[in-house]
Formats: structure tokens, C-alpha cells, sequence
């Protein structure tokens, strides 16, 4: 009797708890898979940002360039405005393209 009684008390935990089991399992394969998700959209998201943040740095690059040139520019003026006081003569300017640097300003007095 006592083999009986023990297989009847298995079966019974078993089909109880195996039950919750197999939802616990189920519910747990669900938030799997909404975890993936999410985890794939994060990286969507962060390839996009860091092309946003590459796109901003080389904005940023450029402007230092351009504003670089325009301070060169702003002092060479200067430069040819106080040469021509002190020789008392009107420069000729010619503005040619740099490789390098932006413009390039040439003053001849």
C-alpha cells in the first residue's frame, strides 16, 4: 500500500506543480523574447547615435577649421591696414586659395 500511496502522492505533485511549472516556463520564454527585442532596438539605436555623434564631431572639426581661417584673415587685414598707415601707400591684395590652411592673402605695397 505504502508504494501505491507514494506514486499517487508523486503523480499528484507532479501534474500540481509540473502545471506551474510549464507556465513559469512559458511566461519566463515570453519576457526571453521581449528581452531580445529590446536588446536588438538598443543596438539599432546606439549604431545610430554613434553615427549622429561621428556626423557631429566632424561638423565640429570643420567649424574649428573655418573659424581658424577667419581669425588668419581677420589678422592679416590688421596686418596690411597697419603697414599701410605706417608707409602711407595703398596695398595691392591678391587672395589665393591654400592648400592647406583656407585662404591665403598676399599684400604688395
Amino acid at each position: 500500500m505504502s508504494y501505491c500511496w507514494d506514486n499517487l502522492l508523486f503523480y499528484t505533485l507532479h501534474k500540481k506543480y509540473g502545471r506551474q511549472a510549464m507556465e513559469e516556463n512559458t511566461e519566463l520564454k515570453s519576457r526571453i523574447g521581449e528581452l531580445e527585442k529590446n536588446r536588438t532596438d538598443t543596438v539599432a539605436e546606439n549604431v545610430e547615435l554613434r553615427a549622429r555623434v561621428v556626423k557631429l564631431e566632424q561638423d565640429i572639426d570643420e567649424l574649428k577649421k573655418e573659424l581658424e581661417s577667419k581669425k588668419n584673415h581677420k589678422f592679416q587685414k590688421k596686418c596690411i591696414l597697419i603697414a599701410q598707415i605706417l608707409l602711407n601707400e595703398e596695398p595691392v591684395v591678391e587672395y589665393r586659395p591654400s592648400f592647406m590652411e583656407g585662404l591665403k592673402l598676399d599684400a604688395f605695397f
